[in-house]
């Protein structure tokens, strides 16, 4: 077989296996988020917002999402504040006013939460497609932090890892008559490593 062929037709096939998995990831996170705010708020309904919902995080990192919509998703409504969320089939600005404004309304509003639990070590900011940050506080901190006006949510940080040793087969890389077998790849190329 052309040596070029079997390069271009192998990244053909990395490309088709790379789309795949970024796809079932971003649907399954969506899947997750809407399981975990359902659980937050049955758990939040049958015990009265109890602050023990929250599960304590192995390395003191906490993620808390806010209620205010993220930049994407602003359509207006805070006093002096426009619109940030972009008309169809456009990007937004990140150096505009608007979305620099209203990204310094959701700071401090980032700030204003951490505040009423003690403070704690502010890690990270997350303001355009998910209102939030990410904090260092005492469980007891984050356990106040549910309870806190603006707060949606609030999470232990996890670590997670992806698996991706059944692509091969999902897509059909390795079925019989599958693209491995129609390219005659030699074996070391058939095994994700």
């Amino acid at each position: 077989m052309n040596p070029n062929l079997l390069r271009y037709l192998t990244m053909v096939a990395m490309l088709a296996m790379s789309f795949t998995l970024v796809v079932p990831a971003s649907a399954q996170l969506a899947i997750n988020q809407v399981e975990a705010s359902a659980s937050l708020q049955q758990a939040r309904n049958q015990v009265g917002a109890s602050a023990d919902a929250v599960s304590e995080s192995p390395n003191g990192i906490y993620i808390i999402e806010m209620n205010d919509d993220p930049v994407v998703a602003y359509e207006g409504g805070v006093k002096g504040l426009k619109a940030t969320k972009p008309q169809k089939g456009k990007k937004i600005d990140p150096n505009s006013n608007r979305v620099t404004d209203y990204v310094g309304h959701l700071n401090a509003k980032h700030a204003e939460a951490l505040s009423r639990v003690g403070g704690g070590q502010k890690i990270y900011n997350y303001q355009y497609s998910f209102n939030g940050f990410a904090a260092k506080l005492s469980h007891d901190q984050a356990k106040q932090m549910q309870s806190v006006d603006g707060v949606k949510a609030v999470r232990a940080d996890e670590r997670v890892f992806l698996d991706t040793a059944t692509t091969p087969t999902f897509i059909g890389l390795d079925a019989p008559e599958g693209l491995w077998d129609q390219l005659d790849l030699p074996p070391r190329y058939r095994t994700p490593s």
